[in-house]
This record gives structure tokens, C-alpha cells and sequence, in this order.
């Protein structure tokens, strides 16, 4: 049985069993199908991944940073985002690592794919 904590803030509607633990406003979420984790987990971590480039690419560090070095933060903070969908498509599909890094990469490629496609045009 799998167990995800989510914070209070997640909207969660198909859950069959909760708890809430003390002060931290974590719950259990007990018996969710696999791809429903999935989906909700990496549907959030785009906050995280929008958060993080916000943060890395915005004007207010390229002016603190030198160019290599702000270089070097963003192809990190790049690293860092795979490496986190990674996790959420290893764990939240139950699958191996390499299942997982092929999901990452498909994903990857159909963003750069459509973003390719959108930007016909515009140069």
C-alpha cells in the first residue's frame, strides 16, 4: 500500500483514507492508484520548477552574477528540475529508474517539440 504525504494546500478529492497529523498540516494518503500521484505531484512541481527559473533567470541576478556563473546556476538549477521529475515519475508510477528517465525525456521532448512549433514564425 502506498502512502504520499501532500500538504494541506494540495486539492485532493479521490482519497480513500486521510489522517491529519498534528500541527504540520501534512496528511497520509493511503490506497491511490499510481498515476493519480502522478499526475497531482507533478502537476505541483511545476510551482517548484517556475519558482526555481523565476528565481535563477530573473534581471535582479543577472546583476549580481557574472555571466559564467550565472551560467553554471541555471544549468544546475536544469539539473536539478530532471533530476526532481525523475523522483516524482519513479515514485509516483512505481516504476524503475530507467522507466523513469525515459518518461522524463519524452516529456522533455514533446515540450521542446511544442515550443519548437510555437515559435515558428516569431524570429
Amino acid at each position: 500500500m502506498r502512502v504520499l504525504l501532500l500538504f494541506r494546500f494540495v486539492p485532493f478529492t479521490f482519497v480513500e483514507s486521510e489522517r491529519w497529523i498534528g500541527s504540520l498540516g501534512v496528511k497520509y494518503v493511503v490506497g491511490v492508484d499510481g498515476i493519480s500521484v502522478f499526475m497531482v505531484a507533478l502537476n505541483w512541481s511545476n510551482l517548484v520548477q517556475v519558482g526555481l527559473l523565476l528565481l535563477v533567470y530573473s534581471p535582479a541576478a543577472a546583476m549580481l552574477l557574472p555571466p559564467p556563473m550565472l551560467r553554471f546556476v541555471g544549468t544546475a538549477a536544469v539539473a536539478y528540475i530532471l533530476i526532481y521529475e525523475w523522483f516524482i515519475a519513479k515514485i509516483g508510477l512505481d516504476i524503475s529508474g530507467g522507466k523513469a528517465v525515459a518518461i522524463v525525456l519524452l516529456d522533455s521532448l514533446i515540450g521542446l517539440a511544442i515550443f519548437a512549433l510555437a515559435s515558428i514564425g516569431q524570429h
